[in-house]
């Protein structure tokens, strides 16, 4: 809706241009709503710290208020429009940096708490290295390697 004219002119078939502002606007206002709920998901299945929950609530609940006040604001269209665009591109960035800073919290805090009393009393006067895998195939993993209990598809911490 921010550059309807151009994608009219340019003979683009974008959404405003074949479908129209109000069903663009309803659109709009229904996937924010969608994504609100998808990028809190990861919290809810233990992928992310409640810094990431925080966050993307806050920041997913000013992105379903902006597209609200779109589809209800008959005057201001533009205006809204380019405020929706410009702040999607700084909703992807803030998003994408929580969750930099939140996995690495979330890993340090999870094999802190879930390492087991017997395997930290075993690892006195050792160092420990944590190592997180991408893959959940536990069968090579060595006998001296400490799983995780809570997320044991990636975090070992192994007695070097």
């Amino acid at each position: 809706m921010y550059k309807t004219e151009d994608y009219a002119n340019a003979k683009i078939p974008m959404l405003p241009v074949v479908s129209g502002i109000k069903t663009t606007k309803i659109n709009i206002f229904v996937y924010s709503v969608i994504l609100f709920f998808i990028s809190i998901a990861p919290y809810f299945f233990g992928y992310f710290g409640l810094t990431y929950f925080i966050s993307s609530l806050l920041l997913g609940s000013y992105y379903v208020y902006l597209c609200y006040r779109l589809l209800t604001d008959e005057n201001d269209v533009k205006k809204i429009a380019k405020k929706i665009f410009v702040y999607s591109i700084l909703y992807l960035f803030l998003i994408f940096t929580i969750i930099l800073i939140d996995n690495n919290q979330t890993v340090i805090d999870s094999v802190a708490y879930n390492i087991d009393e017997d395997a930290l009393e075993a690892s006195r006067g050792h160092s420990l290295r944590l190592h997180v895998f991408p893959t959940s195939d536990n069968n090579d993993i060595p006998d001296n390697w400490f799983l995780s209990p809570e997320t044991e598809k990636s975090i070992w911490l192994y007695d070097e």
